[in-house]
C-alpha cells in the first residue's frame, strides 16, 4: 500500500497483516494415507507461499508434536481412516488438552460422504470442517474458509 487515506485502507491493511500472521504463524500438518492427497496438499499450500508444511502417514507423531507447548496455531488435514491413530482417537486426544485444543483447527479428510449425524458428531469432538476425497482446491479452499484462512 502506498498510503493509508480511508477507513477501506486502514480495513484493508489490517486484513493483509492477519492473513501475514496466519500464515507465518501456523503450522500446517498433513496426515493422510492416500497418495494423490498427501502429494496435492503441500503442493496447494506451496502455491500460496506456505513453507511451513509436515506431511505424515502417521497420526502420533503429529499429535505429540501439537500438545508440546507452543504460541503456535496448527491446522491439521487429518484422513479419519489413519490406520496408527483414526480421526475420531485423534479429535479425542486433542480434546484432552485445552492449550492445544484452542490453538488447533482441524480439517477432517473423508473417504466417503458420511450422515450429517456422524457429521455432527465429528463437530462435536472437534472438527471444523471436512473435506471429502480425493481433495482438490475448490474443496480446500472452502474448508480454510470455514477455519477462518483465507488462501
Amino acid at each position: 500500500m502506498d498510503k493509508i487515506s480511508t477507513i477501506d485502507d486502514m480495513n484493508a491493511l489490517a486484513e493483509e497483516l492477519n492473513r501475514l500472521q496466519a500464515k507465518l504463524l501456523t503450522d500446517f500438518y498433513s496426515v493422510v494415507q492416500d497418495f494423490p492427497s498427501r502429494k496435492f496438499y503441500p503442493g496447494w499450500l506451496q502455491q500460496k507461499s506456505v513453507a511451513n508444511v509436515q506431511v505424515s502417514d502417521k497420526g502420533k507423531p503429529v499429535l505429540q508434536k501439537i500438545l508440546a507447548p507452543s504460541k503456535r496455531f496448527v491446522v491439521v488435514l487429518y484422513d479419519l481412516e489413519t490406520p496408527d491413530m483414526n480421526g475420531l482417537e485423534f479429535l479425542n486426544a486433542l480434546r484432552a488438552d485445552a492449550d492445544a485444543r484452542q490453538r488447533t483447527r482441524v480439517i477432517l479428510l473423508l473417504g466417503q460422504k458420511l450422515p450429517n449425524e456422524a457429521r455432527d458428531k465429528l463437530v462435536q469432538m472437534g472438527a471444523n470442517a471436512f473435506v471429502v476425497k480425493p481433495i482438490g482446491a475448490e474443496n480446500l479452499q472452502e474448508a480454510f474458509g470455514r477455519i477462518g484462512l483465507k488462501y
